[in-house]
Formats: structure tokens, sequence, C-alpha cells
């Protein structure tokens, strides 16, 4: 990679090989040079009538550098990370990026690196940086001008196999002249100008070698804006550059593997459309189904439907989608279209998607880890990539080019899950840029994730009792003997109970609710409410589910055997087997839980036998997150308003 910033910064390739001789002719203390700073140099080339202008950024503590160049209309930037001894060249026009390993056959000639004897770069001091100091024999030559500026000069006379110059600094005479450097430093001399003027053999940067040609140079370099102290590190500017992936890192490590349930909320934004959601998902692998709670747009919306909460369930075991609003339940079967790609094809039936399928969270080799991140204060690994099958902008093409990153919080994170038990990398941000053209910044997408709680979502997430009547239902109690106060308020213990009943009457726990009652002595009365078989769905699956007339049976069955048992953890509880009873059916009221894995907020709205169904519509830019997550709540978000949310009543 030929980086033409070496021959042009500074003195460049000129000082690199023979350690230069100078002649002492004063004892004047030598400038005090800072290890951290930022600076614009102004290169004149003027033996070629060209100059490039650059940005340079030298953090000797931090052991990193960088370069920004613009020359001949194109800009590229080199990074120097000696910490991770890596450097990338970025060339900004082309969103190009490629890495590579610090080594002395590549960057021998490199202004920031200096190699020792194993092979191993550091990053120069800054005196040698600036090819200035004591180890250089710099002398004192007086005082002079630069751009009108009071200067103390220094000057040193080169002279070796390859080459013969002379090179005059100058610096801002202090304390006669006040430099604007961004932070108080008396004792830090300013550079204001370096000139160099003589003959050099010919250097091939292909073969680093010289020749026996020679040519003269005269080369006049201008510090402007020099401020002291390194750059803030939120700017990331040592980092690889934003959504760029580049060629060349290191080999990667795979992309943290998401918990077979957990709940997370979501917030999301749209360019340049200026839309902004926040919705809660909840995935659970064992009960196959997932969860979407959201905030329709407010009643001005020009969009059209009902506005509020809206919960959508998606049952993969019963092949039925469950569409919930504050003026009813639709209910749908799972299809190609009416699902986004929390779905899989398994021999022409659809199943559950894993939980990295549902992020869009790509296969290793179609990703690069990038390296670390912080993102809102928070540690994170960052890992992107490019794909082409997202339509980020309307243009009617739904293969364009497009980048994404993925930002997960560190191992070392201590982000707690539900059930304060485990330790995950989860994810905290997902960024789409596209990539045609000049609409990267135009055309984003951009979501926060916060609240990822891991282990299994609380049952309101998949409470679908308002989407059936009394004549579909039936309902049952029996009693626990366990002590109430001690166990009913862990949602962990409804969880078990949930799941022994589900195994118990082989049901879906989709078409069951359980209640827990304290009795009279204070034990556990549960009671379920169990509906009936769905009319919509696969017929293949649908063949294949329990009646309720059955499953009531198969729980009335456990308990008088004294079959239905379940652990707490404290032993195990075996219901009482002359508890059992049959009991009425009450019209449910309606229920939505509220975005987030906290306690559900219930509002009344129209009884159970009031359906909406709510239209299902591509929002504006046809967005799919690569899985189901925002594909099921943005095609919520755009319909013709004239047909929008058709209500039906049952």
């Amino acid at each position: 990679m030929a980086l033409g910033v070496c021959v042009l910064l500074f003195v460049g390739v000129f000082l690199e090989f023979v350690p230069s001789r100078f002649a002492q002719t004063s004892v004047r203390p030598l400038p005090q040079l800072p290890n951290q700073f930022i600076t614009e140099v102004e290169a004149n080339i003027v033996n070629k009538n060209r100059s490039v202008q650059i940005t340079e950024y030298y953090d000797g503590p931090g052991a990193r550098g960088r370069l920004e160049t613009f020359s001949n209309g194109s800009r590229h930037t080199d990074i120097y990370d000696f910490k991770k001894q890596l450097h990338y060249h970025i060339e900004e026009e082309e969103r190009s990026c490629e890495a590579e390993i610090l080594s002395p056959a590549n960057h021998n000639h490199n202004p920031f690196a200096l190699f020792f004897g194993n092979g191993t770069a550091h990053i120069r001091s800054v005196a040698d940086f600036f090819r200035f100091g004591a180890q250089h024999h710099d002398s004192y030559n007086g005082t002079g001008t630069a751009r009108g500026i009071f200067c103390d000069m220094y000057v040193g006379y080169v002279q070796n196999s390859t080459m013969n110059y002379t090179m005059t600094w100058y610096f801002a005479a202090r304390p006669t002249w006040n430099m604007p450097i961004g932070i108080e430093s008396p004792n830090t001399d300013i550079p204001v100008r370096l000139v160099l003027e003589g003959t050099s053999e010919n250097f091939n940067r292909t073969t680093q070698t010289f020749s026996s040609d020679t040519h003269t140079f005269y080369h006049v370099y201008e510090f402007v804006n020099f401020r002291l102290g390194a750059p803030d590190d939120h700017l990331h500017l040592f980092d690889p550059p934003h959504g760029i992936p580049c060629v060349g890192l290191p080999a990667s490590k795979p992309i943290p593997k998401l918990p077979d349930q957990f709940v997370v909320e979501i917030q999301t934004a749209i360019s340049p459309n200026e839309t902004s959601l926040f919705y809660s998902v909840a995935y659970d692998k064992s009960r196959e189904s997932t969860s979407y709670v959201y905030n329709y747009p407010s009643k001005n919306s020009t969009q059209g439907g009902v506005y509020g909460l809206h919960h959508i369930i998606h049952n993969f075991i019963e092949g039925t989608e469950y569409n919930i609003s504050l003026v009813g339940c639709n209910m749908k079967k799972l299809t190609n279209e009416t699902l986004g790609k929390d779905f899989v094809l398994d021999h022409g039936k659809i199943t559950l998607a894993s939980s990295s399928k549902l992020f869009g969270i790509p296969a290793l080799n179609n990703a690069t880890y990038e390296g670390e991140r912080e993102i809102d204060g928070i540690t994170a690994d960052l890992w992107m990539f490019t794909r082409n099958d997202i339509q980020l902008v309307p243009n009617g093409d739904v293969n364009q080019p497009s980048v994404w990153e993925y930002y997960f919080s560190k191992q070392t994170w201590h982000y707690t899950s539900l059930s304060l038990s485990e330790l995950h990398q989860v994810p905290i941000r997902v960024e789409g840029h596209s990539l045609l053209p000049g609409l990267f910044d135009t055309y984003k997408f951009v979501s926060v994730m916060i609240n990822f709680q891991s282990g299994p979502p609380r049952g309101f997430f998949f409470d679908n009792t308002v989407c059936f009547n009394s004549s579909s239902a039936s309902s049952a109690q029996f009693t626990l003997p366990t002590i109430y106060d001690a166990v009913a308020g862990n949602y962990s213990v409804r969880g078990i109970v949930y799941k022994k009943m589900g195994q118990v009457m082989n049901i879906s726990r989709s078409r069951f609710h359980v209640d827990f009652v304290p009795t009279a002595s204070n034990q556990i009365l549960v009671s379920v409410r169990v509906h009936s078989v769905p009319d919509v769905g696969f017929t293949e699956k649908l063949a294949s589910l329990t009646s309720l007339a059955t499953a009531l049976d198969k729980l009335r069955s456990a308990v008088e055997k004294s079959e239905l048992t379940v652990d707490f953890g404290k032993g195990p509880v075996t219901a009482l087997r002359r508890s059992y009873s049959n009991t009425a059916v009450n019209s449910p009221k309606l229920s939505i839980p509220a975005v987030g894995n906290s306690d559900r907020s219930k509002k009344s709205g129209a009884s159970s036998g009031t359906v909406a169904g709510v239209a299902i519509g591509t929002l504006i830019l046809g967005i799919v997150l690569g899985g189901a997550i925002m594909y099921v709540v943005l095609r919520r978000l755009r319909s013709d308003s004239a047909n929008a949310y058709k209500r039906e009543i049952n």
C-alpha cells in the first residue's frame, strides 16, 4: 500500500536511513515538545508545484497516531494502533478500509513507527517523530518570522550517502508570542514551520531502495491550528472507520449466541423519514412463540389506524398470529406473507427461527470482528457485514448494497439477566447504512436495545385470553399445598406451573392462562382458563393439537391421581387430589402488556367478541432487519388510510 504521506510529512523518507550530523553552534535550550497534540499541516512541495493538506494526531501515552491526507482531490486516512500492532488505511470516497499488521517490511518508513530487533513496532517519541531534539543535534540559529509570527529558529545540516540537505525549524518565540494551543502549557514550544532544502538520490517506493539518479528538493511545511492534548476518545478517531468493513483484520471471533428466552426493549430511528419507534420483544423457544408490543402513532397520525398499544403474538405450534389492539383481537394463520424472518421452512412447515436469526445476525463467514467500541458508556464488541437484500432507499430496487453494524456488550460487562444468575454478551445497538453513492448518512437505520433480560418472558407477553370468547374456553381450578405468600409473587414459580400444566394437558402455553389466588389457609388456588383450538392455522398442525375437552380431562386425571407435581426449589409439591373442579367462564377484559418486562398495564376495551383486523403493510422503506423484530412492527405502520384497520364483528 503506497502511503505518499510518508514522503510529504515532515521529512518523510529523507530522515529514515542514516543519523544526521549537525554542527552544534549554540547551547540555548532546545524546545520542549508535547507528547499529545493535534495539528493541521500544509505541505508545500515547491520543486513539484504541489500542496498537500494533512491533519495529524499524535498520542504518545496512548501509543497511537492518525494522519488524514487530502491530495489531488482525494482524501485518505491512516490510523496506527501500536497496542494492537495494527495499521488501517481508509479511502474516504471509495468507502474502503484495509488493515494490516505493523511490520518492518511494510512500515519501515512509517512516520510513527519505530521497530525493535524482534520486529515489534513502537510509537516514536515526539522528538523522534519531529526528527528534532538533542539526539539529532539541532542548533539554535537566532530569530525570524514565519507567517508573521515571531519565532526561534533551529537549523541542522544533514549529509550522508544518499542525501544532503538543510533542515530549518521555526518555533513560536515564548513568552514573546502567544499561541492559541487549547490548554495552558507555558513550557511547551509550538512548531510553526519546517523548511527542507537539498539534494537526494531517487527513492523507489516499490523496491524500497535508492538509485544513483539524484534530484533537488525544496519543501515547506506549515503547522496551523496546533492544539495540545489528545482528541476526545468519544470521537473514536483511532478506531477503524464507522460503517466501513476493514479487509485484512486478524482472524474474527464468532458473534455471540443469544439465549433461547429473553425480553428486550428497542428504540429505532429511521432516516430520512423522521420515524422513531419504541417496542418490546419477547422470545421463548420453549413456547415456540414470539411477542411484539409497540405503541402506534398518536390520534393525529396521517397513517390511519388505531392508535395506542398493540400486541402481536406468533405461536408456531398452532401456526397462528394473535393481533391485539385496544379495540379487540384478530387471529390469522402464520404464512410467509404474515411473517418477517422469524421463521424457517422445514419441509414446507413454518417453524420458529433461532434467536440469532430473529435479530438478523449473520453467519461468521459473512461478518468481521472490528474490535471494541464504547456505546453509551458500555464497552462493546463490534461486528460488521455487508448485504444486498434490504431496501433502504425507496428506488424500487430490493437488492441494494448496505452495511450493518452489530454492537454487543463485552463478556466482562456485568449485564444482569432476569434471573440475576447469567451473564450474556447482549446486543445493545444495530446500525444499517445504505452503500449507494452519497447516501450513507442520508438513508440509515439505528436500533438501540435496552433492558435486555434473559430468562423466561413473563406470562402476559403470551396472554391471548382476549382473543377467545366464553363459548371457546373452559375453566378449572385446583389447590397446591404450599404457602401462597412465599411463592406467588415469583414469576419463575409461575413459569414452573405453566410448563408442568402444558406438559400434562399437551397443549401450547398460549392456549391457557393461569392465575394464583390465596385460599383461606394461605395455600395456592390455581385457576386455569383453557381455550379451544383456534379456527385458523395450518391443517397439518391443527390435526394433531389436543382438543379443549381432552386437555381438561388430562388435567383432571393428573390432579385426581396425584400426578401433578411441581418443584419450586424446596422439594416437590403435589396438587391436592380432591381439589379439582370445573368453574364458570368469565369473559376476559382486554389487556395489553406494557412495553418492557414489568407488570402489565390493564385497560378496559371491547369484549372478546370484538375483533379488529389490523392491516398489514410495509413502512415506507420496506425495511427488514434481517429478522422479524422490525418487520413485524414496521409492516403495520404503513397502510392505505382508507382501508386500514377494517373492523369485523365476531
